[in-house]
């Protein structure tokens, strides 16, 4: 009975003295599905489930999602519908059973919780910036598919456009920022890239939100900006 009382000390001491590692991104863009990510602490045993729970600016009562384990951290899609108006609230919490829960915000997350503002496509698709940020655009992917009308079977259904008889696709680009950049920066480096290879449209787009633990060696946050350029289809 003492040895294990000592035990449930010490994983609850553990417990109290961890935290959620998140990075909440600084914008989003409305309309827009994000994947949203968590690791919890490997001091103690993985929790029982980790849940997110947002609203909208406009309302009070806020939505309950379970994030899903995968590849040591924790993932949640926020879908577009959800992603519409000034801004979204957010608070995620972690139970561990008998030994309690860490939420993130850590004091009082349902009354002061993470706000991010949306930005709307409209103010940035007339933009006409020659070059994008460099120093938080750390990498830029373009790939072509193999033939004009077809995609390979790597890439999910998720990114399929609406059907259009005056575009095709031409190939995926993912825009990588670090942890400064911002929903501007990543637009920016989108649309000048899509200029330079001849694309006329970007369908399919979603945002990833990574992140790290502070004592690992990479980056403390990581967003991308994932899509499907498209090219018009001649005409005879």
């Amino acid at each position: 009975m003492i040895l294990r009382l000592l035990l449930y000390f010490i994983l609850y001491s553990a417990l109290t003295a961890s935290e959620l590692y998140h990075r909440a991104p600084l914008q989003l863009l409305e309309g827009v599905p994000i994947t949203l990510e968590v690791i919890t602490p490997a001091t103690v045993e993985d929790p029982q489930y980790v849940h997110l729970y947002i609203r909208g600016e406009d309302q009070s009562h806020y939505q309950e999602v379970a994030f899903e384990y995968s590849e040591g951290t924790y993932k949640v899609v926020i879908p577009a519908a959800r992603l519409s108006g000034p801004a979204i609230y957010y608070y995620i919490t972690a139970s561990f059973g008998t030994l309690g829960f860490l939420a993130l915000p850590e004091v009082d997350p349902d009354k002061d919780p993470i706000r991010v503002p949306l930005v709307s496509f409209d103010a940035y698709k007339h933009r006409s910036k020659q070059a994008y940020d460099t120093e938080v655009i750390e990498d830029v992917t373009v790939i072509p598919w193999i033939r004009s009308n077809a995609r390979p079977n790597k890439f999910p259904v998720l990114y399929l456009p609406k059907p259009s008889e005056q575009y095709q696709e031409m190939g995926y680009m993912i825009i990588s920022g670090n942890e400064f950049a911002g929903v501007p920066d990543l637009l920016d480096a989108m649309l000048q890239t899509s200029r330079k290879i001849g694309a006329h449209a970007i369908s399919g787009l979603t945002f990833g939100i990574y992140t790290s633990k502070p004592d690992l060696d990479k980056h403390k946050g990581v967003m991308i900006l994932e899509g499907v350029y498209l090219q018009r289809k001649e005409t005879d």
